[in-house]
Parts: structure tokens; sequence; C-alpha cells
């Protein structure tokens, strides 16, 4: 059986890693990007589910990262993108009613997922910033990352597909 502490450290190495991949897209050719969004997306999302329940601490809080940090990942990414990056989706996935269909940015998928993963990567050091770490990975994904990682690993398949492999 593995230790509560194997899922903890098996995320914040996939997290650094897709992190490092989105802070340095534009150093990279786009096949080289979408194969390893391949891999890392499925890994977070099958790795932020073995994550431990935690309550976070009160007295420490993860760096905020700046509009502006966010607005350069979202440029780079939008850049090494073009001609594969957008992608079509429905705005609801479940309910009684035909659901809107909207066209998407994949650019803005990825860098909200850095924004959330960097966030929680600032308050690793020690246990109790570690547990706040992980409170804020689990959150975020419930609410906000999860979906635009589930709807790029779509986006990042069909771009995978529909780019000549050089």
């Amino acid at each position: 059986m593995p230790s509560p502490s194997e899922p903890v450290e098996a995320f914040i190495e996939v997290a650094r890693s897709y992190c490092e991949l989105i802070e340095h897209v534009e150093t990279l050719p786009r096949a080289t990007v979408l194969d390893d969004l391949a891999v890392l997306l499925p890994r977070l999302l099958e790795l932020v589910v073995r994550l431990p329940a935690v309550e976070p601490s009160d007295d420490v809080e993860a760096d905020e990262v700046s509009y502006g940090e966010w607005r350069k990942r979202y440029v780079a990414l939008n850049e090494i993108l073009a001609g594969v990056g957008d992608y079509w989706t429905a705005a609801e996935v479940r309910g009684d009613q035909q659901p809107e269909v909207v066209n998407l940015p994949l650019a803005d998928d990825l860098a909200d997922i850095w924004h959330d993963l960097r966030a929680g990567l600032s308050l690793v050091g020690g246990p109790p910033t570690v547990d706040n770490a992980v409170w804020e990975w689990r959150f975020h994904f419930e609410i906000h990352w999860g979906r635009h990682a589930v709807e790029a690993l779509r986006a990042v398949h069909a771009a995978r597909s529909d780019s000549p492999r050089t």
C-alpha cells in the first residue's frame, strides 16, 4: 500500500513538469509541446484524485500569480498552437436542454491550469505548507482547472492528430 506522501510527491513532480513545459513553451517545437501535454494532462487528472483530503492552515496562503504572468503564458501558448489551438465544445455537459456550442482557445485552458498549479507549488516546502498546496490543488481542480484539463486533453488529442509530425 502506498504511503500517504506518495500521491503528493508524484503530483508535485508532474505539476512541476507541467509548469516547466508551459513556462518554456516558446522554446520548443509544437509537436514536442503537444506530445508532452498528451502525457502530462492525463497524469494530472489521475493523480489529483489520489491526493489526500486535508484541511489548510489559516496562516499560509499561496503566492498570487499575476494577470500579467498569466497573460504572458497565454500569448506564448496561443502562438505555438496557432492553427490548431481552437476547439468546439458544449458550454454545459448536463441538463435537459441542448447545450450551446462554443469555440474556445486551448491556450486559455492550458494557461489556467498552469495558474492554479503554480499557485499550489508556491506552498511546497514543509508539512503544513504541503497540506495547503494539496488543499489548493484539490479545491481548484473541483471548481476550475479540472474542466479545463478534460477539455484540453480532447483538444490536444485533436491537435496532435491534425498536426504534421516532424
